[in-house]
């Protein structure tokens, strides 16, 4: 039974699987059929989002460029904007000058047309040149003045005004006259008094735009100098004086003294050995102070011992110094001295500046430069007398040193001999 069981059922199954494949092979058709229409589907979509792509792509790159022009355009919008506030203020800046240049034209002109606005105001401006120029160009008569010199002395007189120059005439003196109405350029008198007479019809100009006047007065001469520099120029000249008088004594004292020639002590030896003390003393007299003196001594002495000759010839030596030396401590103090004296008067007319700054404002600022300068004369003065009164203190000690020097080798030489 069981065989043929087996064998009806394998006989089921063969028929069963017969059936089946058939199937089978359906089912893999459609799914290669639904596999190839699921590729093709896939190939167009992935082709539709290619090209979706690239349009977007070239949509951002569009965007990205449109983006930059913006940004371009902002900054320059910002350039505009900062240059727009610079010109506002600029432009306010030269309002608030303009009004104050016209404050200034107005108090020069005596107006009281003042402009509003920066629009107005060149207008203003060349009608108040116009009008100052028709007063420049049209000569002013003469009238009686009272005038100073550059030395200070009140002149009575007249001036008068050609073109933009003012003249003065009195007397027998006549020239420029400064803003400050002091007289100067007196070199050009006679011209300006042929003019102011009728006797010609040329009249000369100072072109030079003040620096004739500032030459003028500040080459015073030593005189003017002096009266300018005050107090403090009084012990810069006692010093100077001294150290000039010192400077001629010392000068003349030192034309006298000759160096002593090589070869003298030998020869002085040499009479001494052969027993000529008149021709030693001849020879040590022929050279001069301070050698003679010390020499003659010497060999009038030579007899005493080695230690008293030594100290003789260190007493000459140290009379000799007291006198070459003599006043040359003048010279050293005048030196150190006038400087300071100078830099004393300098520091004290700088004050006195700084008081009238402080009195009068900085509009003074001109007349307070001039103070300064001629505060600084007394400091000029003092390197003045300084700084020949230091190199002759030099150049005179040198020379004293070299004699003492001189002496120390005669005498030396001459010790040295006598031991032999």
């Amino acid at each position: 039974m069981k065989p043929v069981l087996k064998i009806f059922f394998l006989y089921l199954l063969s028929v069963s699987f017969a059936s089946g494949s058939g199937d089978v092979a359906g089912l893999a058709d459609w799914a290669k059929s639904d596999l190839q229409t699921a590729r093709e589907n896939f190939s167009k979509a992935e082709s539709a989002r290619g090209s979706e792509r690239k349009k977007l792509s070239a949509e951002l790159s569009a965007l990205g460029e449109k983006l930059a022009s913006l940004q371009k355009r902002i900054d320059e919008l910002e350039q505009l904007k900062r240059k727009a506030e610079n010109t506002g203020r600029l432009l306010q800046y030269k309002e608030s000058r303009a009004k104050e240049m016209a404050y200034a034209l107005s108090a020069f002109a005596g107006s009281d047309d003042i402009p509003g606005s920066l629009s107005n105001f060149s207008s203003f401006a060349e009608k108040i040149m116009a009008r100052e120029t028709s007063k420049i160009l049209s000569p002013e008569l003469p009238q009686k003045c009272d005038v100073s010199d550059l030395r200070g002395d009140i002149l009575s007189g007249e001036s008068f005004r050609v073109g933009a120059f003012r003249y003065f005439v009195s007397g027998d003196r006549a020239g420029f006259l400064s803003a400050d109405s002091v007289l100067y350029g007196e070199d050009w008198g006679r011209d300006i008094r042929n003019f102011f007479e009728g006797k010609s019809d040329a009249i000369p100009a100072d072109l030079s735009g003040g620096e004739l006047y500032k030459r003028e007065r500040s080459g015073g001469g030593i005189a003017s100098d002096f009266a300018r520099g005050g107090v403090w120029m009084w012990p810069i000249a006692f010093f100077g004086l001294i150290s000039l008088g010192v400077c001629v004594l010392k000068a003349f004292s030192f034309s006298r003294l000759r160096r002593a020639p090589d070869g003298t002590v030998k020869r002085i030896c040499t009479a001494l050995d052969s027993g000529d003390e008149g021709r030693a003393l001849k020879l040590s007299e022929s050279l001069g102070e301070p050698y003679s003196d010390m020499l003659s001594e010497l060999i009038k002495s030579r007899g005493l011992g080695q230690a008293t000759l030594e100290e003789l010839s260190y007493e000459y030596m140290l009379r000799a110094g007291d006198r070459l030396f003599s006043k040359l401590s003048i010279l050293s103090v005048s030196a150190s001295v006038s400087p300071l004296f100078g830099l004393l008067g300098t520091v004290t007319g700088i004050i006195k500046t700084f008081g009238d700054l402080s009195t009068y404002g900085a509009e003074q600022a001109r007349a307070i430069s001039a103070g300064i300068s001629e505060a600084l004369i007394t400091t000029e003065y003092g390197l003045v007398v300084a700084i020949p009164a230091f190199v002759a203190h030099v150049l005179f000690s040198r020379r004293a040193k070299a004699i003492i020097s001189d002496m120390e080798k005669i005498a030396s030489g001459f010790l040295g001999a006598l031991e032999k």
